[in-house]
């Protein structure tokens, strides 16, 4: 008799417990940043606290042009800007919020949000704080929300669209692209995996690869088609 692989079972119920003590942290940081441009610096950034309240929802002045597809993901003009505090100004809030004390800090793409902060610092000459323990919401996400291919023995790689799924949101949230709606959102995905311990994005169970077109489960492409940074739809 044909037994499949426990090892995807086990990820997922891994995942969904350390969800649950994450969102159960007195010192969770639900943040999210948005950017010039993929390979820019940060424009606004937001954070939640353990109950979702907003910690810190501001924008960020730069000289920096924003890109027109930052601009459409993000919905923030540059003249918008005029009047928002530096990076220099918001960087010692940023780091209360985001850096030390055992903090818990869940960013859906972590690696990204800390260059682009990185990049501005070492425009502006500040001196970065530190962020490696920041926490990777799309990998914790992953096993949760995604599909396993069988072929390749991997999960397929996860965007936050695709983690949001069909979810239903409350109305009141800010604009899906801006940093605090994007946070929100986030709070919002670990919160309901936290509590109900299902899956948000079940239509991933009959998706065809975006490479090759077959059932995503048991095509032999290993990226699937999504960049480090796919949101499938938004930046």
């Amino acid at each position: 008799m044909f037994e499949l692989d426990p090892v995807p079972t086990q990820e997922r119920n891994k995942a969904l417990e350390r969800t649950k003590l994450l969102m159960a942290s007195p010192t969770l940081r639900v943040a999210a940043l948005a950017t010039t441009d993929i390979k820019g610096v940060p424009v606004a950034a937001a954070v939640l606290g353990l109950r979702g309240e907003v910690l810190l929802d501001t924008l960020i002045h730069t000289a920096e042009p924003i890109q027109a597809g930052a601009q459409s993901v993000h919905g923030i003009r540059q003249a918008q800007l005029e009047g928002a505090p530096t990076l220099a100004n918001a960087l010692p809030q940023l780091e209360m919020l985001l850096s030390g004390n055992g903090l818990d800090v869940i960013f859906f793409t972590p690696e990204f949000m800390s260059r682009s902060l990185v990049r501005g610092c070492e425009r502006e000459g500040l001196e970065m704080f530190s962020t490696a323990d920041w926490i990777d919401g799309q990998a914790l996400l992953t096993p949760i929300c995604s599909a396993y291919n069988w072929s390749t023995g991997k999960w397929v790689k996860l965007t936050f669209v695709q983690a949001i799924g069909d979810l239903a949101m409350p109305g009141d949230l800010a604009p899906l692209g801006s940093a605090l709606g994007n946070a929100q959102r986030l709070w919002h995905v670990l919160r309901h995996h936290s509590v109900a311990g299902t899956s948000a994005a079940s239509n991933m169970e009959a998706s065809p690869c975006p490479v090759c077109g077959l059932n995503i489960h048991t095509c032999a492409c290993t990226s699937n088609g999504l960049d480090e940074y796919s949101w499938g739809g938004a930046r």
